[in-house]
């Protein structure tokens, strides 16, 4: 085609702007390649496995778990309104505004049925 090959574009570019993108590149690379030697991210990895070692099983499932659950904002919303249903269910019971117990729970073959009212 009429195009203008790699050799083209660079030329049109300014001769500054060629040499900021290569150093950002370099830059980045450079950063990179520090950081796959750095013994420090080793050690500090290493530590970090011990310290999960260590843990009961109870807190290493809660630890899993804070892990899948919190870093996505739509879990934590999810999480959250999970909690404030219960918070506002439990005031109602303990208010009195509701019943929550005694006759108001029916077992059926299904589990138990909240009766209106």
């Amino acid at each position: 085609g009429g195009g203008k090959g790699v050799r083209g574009r660079v030329s049109s570019m300014g001769a500054d702007d060629s040499l900021a993108g290569a150093d950002a590149v370099e830059d980045k690379y450079a950063r990179e390649f520090e950081r796959s030697i750095n013994p420090f991210v080793e050690w500090e990895q290493s530590e970090i496995e011990s310290a999960h070692g260590s843990l009961w099983l109870a807190e290493r499932a809660l630890l899993a778990g804070a892990k899948w659950l919190l870093p996505v904002r739509v879990r934590r919303l999810v999480l959250l309104v999970g909690i404030a249903s219960l918070l506002v269910i439990s005031a109602r019971c303990v208010l009195g505004t509701a019943e929550c117990g005694g006759d108001a729970l029916l077992e059926s073959p299904g589990g138990p049925v909240l009766l209106p009212g």
